[in-house]
């Protein structure tokens, strides 16, 4: 038995030896798991680096859209989505005869629009 198969068991309460269904949900319990980010130190380590290296970057070239859109995509990676569209906006804002970056822009707006339906018809 798998280590997974055993964490189902266990949060649904269920004896893996016993042999009673479970009510968990396999598929909802594999896909509430994407959304656990887990990040060794080396990787956490990477992206302070880079975050100041597209700091730098937007700073001193303004006007150059792939920084903005790498700041952005570091940010939607480290998992601030609030950070990366407030750089894509400063990247519009830069940029803004830039398709690109308002290409980035409405994907990140999309991205989080879409996981947010609390309501609507």
């Amino acid at each position: 038995m798998t280590i997974l198969t055993s964490g189902v068991f266990q949060i649904s309460g269920t004896s893996t030896n016993s042999g009673i269904a479970t009510s968990v949900d396999p598929k909802g319990y594999l896909t509430s798991l994407d959304s656990v980010v887990i990040k060794s130190e080396a990787e956490i380590g990477d992206i302070k680096r880079a975050r100041m290296l597209f700091d730098s970057l937007v700073k001193s070239n303004p006007k150059h859209a792939p920084g903005w859109i790498a700041a952005a995509r570091l940010e939607e990676h480290a998992g601030r989505m609030v950070t990366a569209r407030k750089l894509i906006k400063a990247g519009c804002e830069q940029c803004p005869k830039n398709e690109d970056v308002w290409l980035e822009a409405a994907r990140l707006h999309v991205r989080t629009t879409n996981g947010n339906h609390s309501s609507g018809p």
